[in-house]
């Protein structure tokens, strides 16, 4: 008896994309760009970061959708290789790097160019705020976030600390800085512009595929903004 896939995980007969990466391949469904997996290692030995195979589907008895997938394509061992550029520290005050993809949503932002950020994003960008645990998907929902940060701190902006990148996945360190002269929607209800200053550090996890940004998390210290804005107590 076969056992269900989990979710975000498509079944035997929906069609996949493959994408070769420095450390595997990118897996996913067509229908479902949002859900992307990555496949490494070499024939026989191949591992996938899908639940299915952590679960125990890929251990020889069955293999997940996303290996048979690379299987079947007649795939040869690829050599993970980082590129790390941590020594590459970058400042937004010009805009010198908007043609890299994953810099340019952030680049925008910092412009408000709603246009801009529109064009820097496939369609289906998925897009993770960890910190306040909000989820969306599509650049207009995405936008709808975005703006509201930008109505909160009109002229918030971020500069680039660090990158790394291996394959299509790019993790950013950036600082966030801006006033707080608008109505903030955070997690506890709405705050009241209070006109102090924040500054908090942020780690951006981004996939890019042909150019675009297809999907972003953002992890940043929501507890240090609060407290930066006099609205909760230091512990």
């Amino acid at each position: 008896m076969n056992r269900p896939a989990a979710s975000g995980v498509p079944h035997a007969s929906d069609p996949l994309v493959l994408a070769r990466t420095n450390d595997g391949f990118r897996v996913y469904a067509a229908a479902d760009p949002s859900h992307i997996y990555t496949v490494t290692g070499q024939p026989h030995l191949w591992t996938c970061t899908c639940p299915d195979f952590r679960a125990g589907n890929g251990t020889g008895t069955r293999e997940c959708v996303h290996i048979r997938a690379v299987r079947l394509q007649g795939a040869t061992p690829v050599v993970p290789q980082l590129r790390n550029r941590q020594d590459q520290s970058r400042s937004t005050e010009s805009n010198e790097h908007v043609n890299d993809p994953e810099y340019a949503p952030i680049l925008a932002y910092n412009d408000k160019n709603w246009d801009a950020m529109r064009a820097a994003v496939t369609p289906t960008f998925a897009y993770d705020e960890v910190a306040t645990q909000r989820k969306v998907q599509g650049v207009n929902d995405v936008l709808g976030v975005w703006r509201e940060w930008a109505a909160a701190f009109p002229d918030s902006k971020a500069t680039f600390n660090a990158v790394a990148t291996s394959g299509n996945t790019v993790i950013l360190e950036v600082t966030w800085r801006g006033t707080h002269t608008g109505t903030l929607q955070a997690p506890t209800g709405k705050v009241a512009a209070t006109g102090k200053k924040i500054e908090i550090r942020a780690c951006q996890v981004i996939e890019v595929a042909n150019d675009k940004v297809q999907a972003m998390r953002q992890y940043f210290d929501l507890l240090t903004m609060l407290q930066q804005l006099g609205v909760m107590s230091a512990v």
